[in-house]
């Protein structure tokens, strides 16, 4: 479900830059000189242009939002039936009101409060930059721009480098002065407001009925654990002193060739899945197109009544390399024999669990979910790094197994190299975004640069392409390609989950987009236009300060195009999706081979990748903070920016994405997001502080001397108040934006959540604070056990399709954790009324049993003889609840297919 997302959220991005190649030709219509009125027709045509893609993208997703429920409001119809959305009004327009009036807040109860946050977030940028926009506009815009003897023109009049260097001219300085000082208090006040609004919500979250009733809510992941307490007893009796002890114990083991083992058998059920169907569905297309009778050809197998020889799928085996030498051999026949093969080795090495040596890790649910925090906050261990590492409210599906068994001395080694190894790449990619920069002010160096005068040769709009389309398609193959290296670099750290992997790649993020995307191409990107000067400078330092001070301001065009791009033609494609669109009907038409890839290609939800999405929004934050004063024009854009990133995200958050348990953290992403936003106006404060002490006035006598060092020393007292702000704000909330306040208990029976019936969203097992509350949840998830009636998603039938092989069943009396609907019998699988089972965090090579093979049924008879055919090698298999409509394409009518569960 990540990848979908992440592959959504690089659709949406390349759909926005579609605009970025007309948009660019608007910067070959001004002056080469980088202080020229150029910058205003190249902000002028970035909007009319990025306006009119983003006009026309929202009218094609009110036009196509009732036709493609699948895409524009899957949330609606699918998933767990307690989480779904009541749908919007199919008419055109009709739907915008209703809209309008969902609170926000009620996506929590579908999709979490992670998906919350990101909206928060959002809603608290909308707060800080309403106001910030107003005042600068009113106090700084004529202070730079009247009557002020600068050379700038356009929209460059608007910044700080227009200030021209006279005595008095330089006097104004206290205004932008006066600016950061309300801003950064304006900033912290609002900051403050939503961090303690977050720690409230995220406190009733995590003690509502609905969350604390889970087993996830009390179980504990302990890494490091030396091997005189690798013992569920050991264990048990340690934390004997929390309230309530521990229930559970699940030692993680050393499986050694077992999980490959069971991989190989994953992938041989896949291949016999898509070749028993291909079968099947060549014998349609010769039925159709009359090379054979229905009935066949005489022969004594099924399938060669229907195909040659030669038709029958084969496979090489015992191949060097893959493809060189091997024996080709009935494909169907060989598979048979393999899994059957692999059933009896994993039933055979499987035997009993304890005959596995434990492993550096153990998972404990403990009784009470007081108890859980208290061992959480708990220095367990006397010696270094021994169970140092305690990661809250575990859940099977989020585990990373191989991550587990690391030594902690070897996860501290891995955590710092890797960090070390982020910085280089950071550094790596620094010369790569230089390039970008030098290419979007290719105007300046052409004219300032003799070896490069051959650029001005070049016709105006083909060079105003590659000024604006090419830096902005490299920067967005950079920003591709860096998340999917910092993500496996977080992952090598040893972290033992997905979410603590997204966590760390949104911090290594934030550091590339601060460092390469901010203060490297704003230093770049603004000099570059000034290069010629820099060469003279080289023998003369002392006139760095004066070129730095008049060209880093200049970098605020490119920055509010980008933000303009963002926000009309990225909203827009994220609202139209059309790359989404196109992909699933893609997959629809070319990957719909089997029955089980039909149902995940109807059924399937993306879900955003946080570590990658946080990021991009701070990104546009810090940028604003970052030139809020500099170029105060700034504001007004991303205040519509970040409107418009409300409307779409809290529509996407609410009916498209489907957040899975294993992935929530409660809200520890928009923390995260807080410490990049402040660390985006500290660069903003920095760079002014920078700005003020280079600052220079040119005196009578024709020298010239620093005229703003008051204004740089008063910056340098914000900064100090700003970080003091920032240390006494985190260190009064301590603990609480994790821990567990005893003080909220007795509440919990009364929190605003108590209403809701007990739901699959961040739960994998049920088992309320009293009987009643128990009692209530049971009877709640009874009768939404099953799929509601709908034309994606049709209702489970009375008849025709086998319970046990893919119908979810009613939720059990303990709210069991297994196969999530599928019955089919796991070790352990009779748990108490815990809410979790005894094999819930067993690796899935010891836990899970062999995935059913589903295949489609025919009325030839196929597919009935291929399953009895994999039962004859003891291959558990099914052909019902799928089967093919009158255009011979595959259908399903199951709830969840034979051997998965319901995430």
């Amino acid at each position: 479900m990540m990848a979908l997302g992440r592959q959504s959220s690089r659709a949406t991005a390349l759909v926005a830059l579609v605009g970025a190649a007309t948009m660019a030709s608007a910067q070959s219509t001004g002056s080469s000189n980088p202080t020229s009125g150029g910058s205003t027709s190249t902000v002028l045509l970035a909007l009319a242009i990025n306006a009119a893609i983003a006009a026309g993208m929202v009218t094609a997703f009110i036009i196509l939002r009732p036709r493609f429920p699948k895409i524009y409001r899957p949330k609606s119809f699918l998933g767990p039936k307690e989480e779904r959305v009541e749908p919007l009004p199919d008419s055109l327009f009709g739907w915008i009101m209703p809209f309008y009036k969902r609170p926000s807040k009620a996506i929590i109860e579908s999709n979490g409060l992670d998906a919350y946050m990101f909206v928060n977030y959002i809603e608290m940028m909308i707060w800080i930059l309403g106001p910030i926009f107003i005042f600068t506009w009113i106090l700084l815009l004529p202070v730079y721009a009247a009557s002020t003897s600068g050379d700038k023109t356009g929209f460059q009049l608007l910044t700080f480098g227009q200030v021209g260097n006279g005595p008095t001219e330089q006097k104004r300085y206290v205004a932008p002065l006066l600016a950061q000082w309300v801003i950064t208090f304006w900033i912290c006040w609002i900051v403050r407001k939503y961090v303690l609004n977050f720690i409230k919500l995220r406190q009733d979250f995590i003690v509502s009925p609905r969350h604390a009733s889970t087993a996830q809510a009390r179980t504990l992941l302990i890494t490091g654990i030396p091997n005189d307490f690798l013992g569920e007893q050991k264990l048990k009796e340690l934390y004997s002193h929390m309230p309530g002890g521990v229930e559970r114990v699940w030692l993680n083991r050393d499986l050694k060739e077992l999980p490959d083992i069971f991989d190989e058998r994953t992938k041989a059920l896949n291949k016999l899945e898509a070749t028993e169907s291909k079968i099947i569905k060549t014998a349609y297309k010769k039925v159709k197109k009359n090379k054979v009778a229905e009935g066949g050809m005489e022969a004594d197998d099924a399938v060669d009544r229907y195909l040659t020889k030669k038709e029958r799928p084969t496979m090489k085996v015992g191949a060097k390399l893959g493809c060189l030498g091997g024996q080709k051999v009935d494909a169907v026949e060989h598979l048979r024999s393999d899994i059957e093969r692999l059933n009896k080795e994993l039933a055979s090495r499987r035997g009993d669990e304890t005959d596995y040596t434990p492993a550096n890790a153990a998972f404990l649910l403990f009784r009470t979910q007081v108890g859980c925090h208290m061992a959480k906050n708990m220095t367990v261990h006397h010696e270094p790094y021994k169970m140092a590492r305690r990661y809250i409210e575990a859940h099977p599906d989020a585990v990373i197994w191989p991550n587990l068994s690391m030594n902690p001395y070897a996860q501290k080694i891995r955590t710092a190299a890797f960090w070390a190894l982020t910085f280089v790449f950071i550094g790596v990619w620094l010369p790569l975004i230089a390039f970008t920069a030098i290419v979007s002010n290719l105007n300046g160096l052409c004219t300032e640069v003799p070896f490069l005068s051959w650029v001005c040769l070049i016709p105006k709009p083909a060079l105003g392409i590659i000024q604006g389309f090419l830096p902005t398609i490299l920067l967005a193959v950079l920003n591709i390609l860096l998340p999917i290296i910092l993500r496996l670099f977080a992952r090598l750290s040893g972290l033992p989950t997905r979410t603590e992997v997204e966590l760390s790649l949104q911090q290594r993020m934030t550091w590339f987009n601060l460092i390469d995307n901010f203060l490297l191409f704003t230093i770049i990107s603004g000099v570059s236009g000034g290069i010629s000067r820099i060469v003279p400078i080289l023998s003369n330092p002392s006139g760095l300060p004066s070129l730095i001070s008049q060209y880093i301001p200049l970098a605020n065009i490119f920055y509010i195009s980008f933000i303009i791009l963002q926000a009309l033609s990225g909203a827009g494609g994220g609202l139209l999706q059309v790359a989404g669109l196109v992909i699933y009907y893609i997959k629809a038409f070319l990957l719909g081979s089997t029955p089980r890839k039909v149902w995940h290609i109807h059924h399937d939800v993306g879900a955003p990748a946080w570590g990658t999405l946080f990021p991009a929004i701070t990104l546009i934050t810090t940028v604003t903070f970052g030139y809020a004063v500099l170029a105060p024009l700034i504001n007004g854009f991303a205040f519509v920016a970040f409107i418009l990133f409300f409307i779409l995200y809290k529509y996407t958050a609410t009916y498209v994405w489907d957040m899975k348990p294993a992935n929530e953290t409660s809200g520890l992403f928009f923390m995260q997001a807080i410490n990049a936003s402040m660390a985006g106006l500290y660069v903003s404060q920095l760079i002014l502080t920078v700005l003020f002490f280079t600052a220079q006035q040119r005196n009578a006598d024709g020298t010239s001397s620093q005229s703003s060092i008051p204004e740089g020393v008063f910056m340098i007292i914000l900064m100090v108040l700003t970080v003091a702000f920032h240390i006494v704000l985190f260190d009064s909330v301590g603990d609480l934006p994790t821990a567990l306040p005893l003080t909220l208990l007795p509440a919990a029976s009364s929190s605003s959540y108590s209403d809701h019936a007990t739901g699959s969203h961040g739960a994998y097992g049920n088992d309320g604070y009293s009987p009643n509350e128990k009692q209530h949840a049971l009877r709640q998830s009874e009768s939404t056990a099953y799929g509601g009636s709908n034309p994606a998603a049709p209702a489970v039938p009375a008849t025709g399709v086998n319970v046990t092989h893919g119908a979810r069943p009613p939720v059990n009396g303990n709210g069991q954790y297994g196969n999530g609907g599928a019955p089919t019998k796991t070790m352990g699988s009779e748990g108490g009324d815990d809410g979790a089972s005894e094999d819930t965090f067993l690796h899935p090579a010891l836990r899970d049993p062999q995935r059913t093979v589903w295949l489609p049924r025919d009325r030839f008879g196929l597919s009935a003889h291929a399953v009895n055919r994999a039962r004859e090698h003891g291959i558990d298999a099914t052909d019902e609840g799928t089967g093919f409509n009158e255009k011979n394409r595959i259908e399903t009518d199951v709830y969840v297919p034979p051997g998965e569960k319901m995430l």
